[in-house]
């Protein structure tokens, strides 16, 4: 599909493995912010059972903040910043295996382990991964392999989304479609336009359609690099489905920036 992305639209676009990725990281703003949460300071020299230990005590990678909103912090990208930094991307994809593990033994509310809506920690680790050697990136996986299996919750999804194993993606994407919420981040590891069609059509045809709406709109623009011009309506079809301004103002961005009259004319009719 032809686009010209607005800067908020492109902001959403999610690394793929093999193609150019910058990854930007600011060690003294990261290490102001694990601070001022709470979290100390993260040594030189890290070791997996402490950072799991401060992964959890700042509820790295929780979908709702302590008061029950849906948190916009950007914490647990700035702890797997230090991470990558310190010890490297094994090293923090180990710490983030474990601090959803541990989420998933045994909490306040009793849930299991649950993907953010944003998908972070587990994006920020993709990205550092997509930039990753050949080697670093093979031991990171081995780390993660080992925790596809059991009743974990969606610790099999994230690990599918982070690092868009086609085969970890294949056994998961049923599920992942039908939870929603942030599992709807593995529409980002999908390159067959088919494949991405079947999916929104599907989540379309729903009746809980929120999932898509309110939560899938931050993983459409990778989508929308794989569909064709042909399938634009399906981007306009959901864009006119949002119910409420708050809602609809990530869809305008995404209409924004598909340069036809037909998207011309749908931006002009849900923006009035």
């Amino acid at each position: 599909m032809k686009v010209i992305w607005t800067a908020k639209a492109r902001a959403n676009l999610v690394p793929l493995y093999g193609e150019p990725w910058t990854v930007v990281a600011n060690a003294k703003k990261s290490a102001t912010a694990i601070g001022k949460a709470g979290g100390g300071v993260v040594p030189d020299a890290p070791t997996v059972a402490a950072e799991v230990a401060r992964g959890t005590k700042l509820r790295v990678g929780e979908p709702y903040t302590a008061a029950g909103g849906e948190p916009k912090d950007r914490l647990g990208c700035d702890l797997v910043d230090r991470w990558c930094a310190t010890a490297g991307v094994a090293f923090a994809t180990e710490v983030l295996v474990g601090i959803a593990r541990k989420r998933h033994r045994g909490n306040a509310a009793g849930k299991r382990y649950q993907l953010r809506y944003d998908a972070q920690p587990w994006l920020r680790l993709r990205e550092h991964l997509v930039v990753a050697s050949p080697e670093d990136l093979a031991a990171a996986r081995a780390n993660a392999a080992p925790h596809r299996k059991g009743p974990l919750g969606d610790l099999p999804i994230a690990l599918a989304f982070t690092f868009c194993d086609p085969k970890w993606v294949a056994a998961d994407l049923a599920k992942a479609l039908e939870t929603g919420y942030g599992n709807l981040a593995i529409l980002t590891c999908l390159t067959d336009a088919a494949a991405v069609r079947r999916a929104i059509k599907g989540l379309l045809a729903r009746t809980d359609l929120y999932q898509l709406i309110e939560h899938g709109y931050r993983f459409m623009p990778n989508a929308m690099r794989v569909l064709t011009d042909a399938d634009a309506a399906l981007i306009l079809d959901a864009a006119r489905r949002a119910w409420t301004k708050q809602v609809r103002k990530p869809w305008l961005e995404l209409v924004g920036s598909i340069p036809t009259t037909a998207a011309h004319a749908c931006l002009r009719e849900i923006s009035a």
